[in-house]
């Protein structure tokens, strides 16, 4: 999946179009909130009818890999919401230079959102990898 619309080293990057990707990594995040909360119940359920002891070590080891997601999403959403806050009082059709500020925390919460889809995207992988083992 992609995280990013904009080629930020374009000239004609406006203020509305950082705006419409925020919306779309905010939307991202809450979908991933939800379906962390499906795979606690999936995980509680699986665990309750497997006694094994691998089954067991692997409900701490996804709890709290979910728990330790749940806190980034929560971060990255504020930082999101700040940055948009913070651009909402200029003017959204304002093209940006190449060098603003704007920019370049836009590009900051850029990488930081694809290094959260790349390790909830493995840790998805690994969680259904096992369900398919226990169920």
């Amino acid at each position: 999946m992609t995280t990013s619309t904009l080629e930020l080293k374009e000239d004609q990057v406006l203020i509305g179009d950082l705006h419409f990707e925020h919306a779309l990594w905010i939307n991202q995040l809450n979908f991933y909130e939800e379906e962390i909360t499906i795979f606690n119940k999936r995980l509680e359920d699986v665990v309750r009818k497997s006694m094994h002891k691998d089954a067991l070590k692997n409900l701490e080891h996804f709890q709290n890999q979910y728990i330790v997601q749940m806190d980034v999403i929560h971060g990255l959403k504020h930082k999101v919401r700040t940055h948009g806050r913070n651009m909402n009082r200029n003017d959204r059709n304002l093209p940006l230079e190449s060098d603003n500020k704007y920019l370049g925390d836009h590009a900051y919460l850029q990488s930081e959102m694809q290094g959260i889809v790349t390790i909830y995207d493995g840790l998805k992988r690994e969680f259904m990898h096992f369900l398919a083992s226990y169920s």
